[in-house]
């Protein structure tokens, strides 16, 4: 999306001088929340907005008085006016970071793929050995600042790869490049712990509500890449492009018929 509101000042990201990503990637202190929903309602908004002032605590970014929920969803109201779109086509990405000491915020919409409620198809997954993810609690903060991300894709590039597995230095398995890695075993799916170092956003917590409010057995567990091998299937949720089935993991071929009834 083109305007951005950038600490409560909207944007053009394409055209300024300062963008929405210059105004961001300079500052090594920030954590992110993502807000995929029907409705900007307080009552809908607010599990986003009490997680992304914990990642702000957890980080010791101060709060602000004016950071409050009424606040937040008002400049997103503000930025959705200003781009003239509709809540249910695209995601907004809430961002604060310290510039020079003082709090600041951002925000940006990412439209989402037409075919996101739609079950899509990855090809193999790899396992990416050449880094490793942290498995603290802080380490789960929604933050970019892990390296093994961004080397991770480089991999991917490099052999023409569509997603790699990332792990600890426990050998566990945190997640995907690309989201949230869950496996089915018989009728129960499996998914990494948060002790693992997971991501914590909100959307993946939603997630496993709505496969549990289906009747699904979800567990969230240590993983190692050897269980894959001994899997019925796998997916992969990712917040911004939807649900992925993955086609194999090494010579084990994945069942796809639970991850195409989530369309």
């Amino acid at each position: 999306m083109k305007i951005c509101n950038a600490n409560g000042s909207l944007i053009d990201s394409e055209e300024s001088f300062l963008s929405l990503n210059d105004l961001v990637s300079g500052y090594s202190i920030k954590v992110y929340e993502y807000i995929i929903c029907d409705q900007l309602e307080e009552n809908v908004v607010e599990p986003f907005y009490f997680s992304l002032m914990a990642s702000m605590r957890i980080y010791r970014i101060p709060i602000p008085v004016s950071y409050t929920l009424e606040f937040f969803v008002a400049e997103t109201h503000k930025l959705l006016e200003a781009n003239q779109v509709s809540l249910e086509k695209v995601a907004v990405k809430w961002t604060v970071f310290l510039n020079k000491g003082v709090s600041e915020f951002s925000m940006h919409l990412q439209t989402l793929p037409d075919d996101y409620s739609t079950t899509k198809m990855l090809g193999e997954l790899d396992l990416f050995k050449d880094g490793f993810l942290g498995a603290d609690y802080i380490s789960g903060v929604p933050s970019e600042n892990q390296a093994a991300f961004y080397v991770a894709k480089g991999y991917m590039n490099d052999h023409q790869l569509q997603d790699v597995l990332l792990i600890n230095h426990k050998k566990e398995i945190v997640q995907t490049s690309n989201g949230y890695l869950f496996v089915r075993f018989g009728d129960v799916i499996k998914t990494p712990a948060e002790s693992t170092g997971v991501t914590r956003l909100t959307l993946r917590n939603q997630f496993i509500k709505q496969l549990k409010d289906r009747g699904v057995s979800v567990e969230e567990v240590s993983l190692t890449p050897f269980e894959l091998q001994r899997a019925d299937e796998c997916f992969i949720y990712n917040p911004l492009k939807g649900v992925f089935s993955v086609a194999n993991y090494r010579k084990k071929i994945y069942e796809t018929r639970f991850s195409e009834t989530l369309n």
